[in-house]
């Protein structure tokens, strides 16, 4: 028969007091610190020796550090107790998010949601429970007006059945009228329904649920301030991150053998890198940001530099490689374009190819503008001469009737002159 074993894993950090040795390293010219401990009592004298002749001071100091341990306890037995694999956090990190300060505890999301729904739940068994017992209605019957009553009670709300009912038992029963239903019972429905957003500050902009017809910029406002309301979860998300990644580095650096090939990813290209353990100069910085091909954003960068390229192409400003990147391309021809343009070329190598072509753009649309002017030259010209056309015709016309009206006139005078 099989049998579990609940065990529980516990984690715990407690002050230690240490003796230290400070001094400055000639060869990085920073502040060293080593423990005494970590020093053989053999190795204390040589060690001393080296320092005077290289005129490095040494200097002694007593202080404390944090100390991590970890305890494997089944019921009141402790199975095991030792030191965390990692010297300076847990091994077992936690995504915070908002913190109780009644309870100490951290909650997050759902603990805000509980109560909204909790609302909405009882909003819609009362509605439940008003439509379904008031479907029926009810009766009001005198004593005597039913031969069996408690069939009756049972067979009424059957569409199919028949009441017997005793001689003049038909005027004793009367139905009585339902209950109307609540005023106001939808508004709050709806209240109950749109509460659990309101608390939580995730909007339906955000889920990408909205059915409102409404502007670009709008939306993307609605969203950013969505995601303004949830920082603290992003932060408690990036801490995480932060703190993860500096345990999994100590525990590299302790437990995996030299030699070994990492891979490592950056710049969307992969490379082998060598294992170098070196306790002194493994110091680094945990950054954790968007990636830069992340969706958002891609699309604020590169709505950004569809404004700012030209202006700077146009000023000679050097444009890197990497703003490829933003670009919507497929991740293998944004490498391959990027590579392309990494490689030296003559003439100015990347930079000339980028302001060529812009170049070429601007000479194809002055070409174009030239064309678009020649044309409208061109329909002006016609218009001009359909005008000079109609104007001449118009002065024909006029000259032909004034000599027509100069004859008749003259014909007039001399038949006059002749009839005298």
């Amino acid at each position: 028969m099989n049998k579990d074993i609940t065990v529980v894993q516990f984690q715990y950090k407690e002050r230690q007091k240490i003796d230290i040795i400070e001094f400055m390293n000639p060869q990085t010219g920073q502040t060293q610190i080593v423990e005494k401990d970590d020093i053989a009592e053999e190795d204390m004298d040589k060690f001393q020796t080296i320092a005077s002749h290289q005129g490095v001071i040494l200097k002694s100091a007593k202080t404390t550090r944090w100390v991590y341990k970890e305890s494997f306890i089944n019921g009141d037995q402790e199975l095991d107790h030792r030191d965390c694999p990692c010297e300076t956090d847990f091994t077992m990190q936690a995504m915070t998010g908002l913190r109780n300060r009644n309870k100490g505890e951290w909650f997050g999301l759902v603990e805000i949601m509980k109560d909204p729904q909790m609302w909405n739940n009882n909003w819609r068994s009362q509605i439940m429970y008003i439509l379904s017992k008031n479907r029926k209605g009810g009766l009001l019957a005198e004593m005597g007006a039913f031969k069996d009553p408690r069939r009756a009670e049972d067979d009424w709300a059957s569409p199919d059945t028949i009441i017997h009912l005793n001689e003049g038992g038909l005027a004793k029963v009367q139905e009585r009228g339902q209950t109307p239903y609540p005023e106001g019972m939808d508004r709050l429905m709806q209240n109950a329904d749109t509460a659990i957003d309101e608390v939580t500050g995730v909007n339906m902009e955000l889920l990408g649920l909205s059915n409102k017809n409404q502007p670009g910029i709008v939306e993307m406002t609605r969203k950013q301030s969505g995601i303004t309301i949830l920082s603290k979860f992003f932060d408690a998300f990036r801490l995480y991150r932060k703190r993860d990644g500096r345990v999994m580095a100590f525990l590299v650096r302790e437990f995996v053998d030299d030699g070994r090939l990492f891979r490592i990813v950056g710049d969307d290209k992969a490379e082998g890198v060598k294992l170098i353990k070196n306790e002194q100069t493994f110091k680094f910085d945990v950054i954790v940001d968007d990636a830069p091909t992340s969706p958002n954003q891609k699309q604020q960068v590169f709505a950004t530099l569809t404004e700012v390229l030209p202006t700077l192409l146009q000023a000679g400003i050097p444009i890197p490689p990497e703003v490829i990147d933003y670009f919507p391309f497929p991740a293998k021809l944004a490498r391959a374009w990027k590579e392309q343009l990494e490689q030296p070329q003559e003439g100015g190598g990347e930079q000339d190819a980028i302001k060529q072509a812009l170049q070429q753009q601007q000479q194809i649309e002055q070409q174009k503008l030239q064309l678009d002017t020649q044309k409208n030259q061109q329909d002006f010209q016609v218009k001009m001469l359909d005008a000079m056309t109609k104007l001449r015709k118009v002065v024909e016309d006029g000259q032909a009737k004034r000599t027509e009206l100069e004859l008749v006139a003259g014909r007039d005078i001399r038949d006059s002159y002749l009839g005298n």
